[in-house]
C-alpha cells in the first residue's frame, strides 16, 4: 500500500530536503480489536460528524485547549514547518488534540534520522491505526471493514520509544515511530475510552433529533 503520508526532510547541518516517496510496507501483523467488530472508532467518528451538539463541546474543547497556538524561539523552524507537508506544529498539535477529544486516542507519527539532525511529526487519522497483537507496532489500514479481504494495503511502524528504519523508494533510509496517546479508563489497557463516552446516549439522541429536522 502506498501511505497517505508523503514525507521529506530538512538537514538542519546542510538544509538540504531529501524527498521521502510514500511508503510500501506490507508488513501485517495480528491486532488488537477495538471495540466487539474492530469498529470503535468509526462509530465515534461518526457520532462526532452528525451531532450538532457532540461536535459543538469537541470543536469547544479543542479550541480552548490549543489556544493560540505554539510558539518557540528556539526552534521557530519546526514551528512554522513540522512536516513535508508544510503544516505548522500547531496545526499538527491541534489535529492530534482534536482526536484525542473525539475519540481518547491520538497518534503522531515521529521521522528523524540516525544522525538525528532533524524531526518531523506527522498526524495519524485515529480511525485507520490499531494496536499489534504484540503491542509494539501501530497498524494502518484505509479501510478496517474490509481488512481481511484487504491485508495487503495495511502498513506498521513501531510505537514509541522504539524505532525502525523505513527505505523509501528512492533510497532515503530514516527512522519512523509512532506516538500513541491515550485516555486513561479502568479496565481499557490497549486504546483510549473518550472522556464523552458516558453521554453516548444523549449525542445519539440528538442525532436522531436532527434527523428529522
Amino acid at each position: 500500500m502506498e501511505s497517505a503520508v508523503k514525507s521529506c526532510v530538512i538537514s538542519y547541518a546542510n538544509a538540504t530536503d531529501i524527498t521521502i516517496e510514500p511508503l510500501k510496507q506490507n508488513i501485517v501483523r495480528d491486532y488488537i480489536p477495538f471495540g466487539s467488530d474492530n469498529l470503535f472508532p468509526q462509530a465515534i467518528a461518526r457520532i462526532s460528524r452528525t451531532s450538532p451538539n457532540h461536535r459543538g463541546v469537541i470543536n469547544s474543547k479543542t479550541t480552548f485547549m490549543i489556544g493560540g497556538g505554539l510558539v518557540s524561539d528556539a526552534y521557530p523552524e519546526l514551528i512554522t514547518k513540522a512536516n513535508a507537508n508544510k503544516q505548522t506544529l500547531s496545526k499538527v498539535t491541534k489535529n492530534l488534540i482534536f482526536d484525542d477529544n473525539t475519540s481518547g486516542n491520538a497518534y503522531c507519527e515521529i521521522i528523524t534520522d540516525s544522525k538525528k539532525s532533524f524531526i518531523y511529526f506527522n498526524h495519524l487519522d485515529f480511525t485507520k491505526c490499531r494496536i499489534s497483537k504484540d503491542e509494539k507496532y501501530v497498524i494502518m489500514h484505509p479501510d478496517w471493514r474490509k481488512y481481511e479481504s484487504t491485508k495487503q494495503y495495511a502498513t506498521s511502524l513501531p510505537l514509541y520509544p522504539n524505532f525502525e528504519y523505513v527505505t523509501s523508494e528512492n533510497g532515503a533510509k530514516l527512522l519512523r515511530s509512532v506516538y500513541h496517546f491515550k485516555d486513561y479508563e479502568p479496565e481499557f489497557t490497549y486504546y483510549g475510552i473518550p472522556l464523552g463516552v458516558a453521554g453516548k446516549a444523549s449525542a445519539q439522541n440528538d442525532l436522531e433529533t436532527h434527523k428529522g429536522d
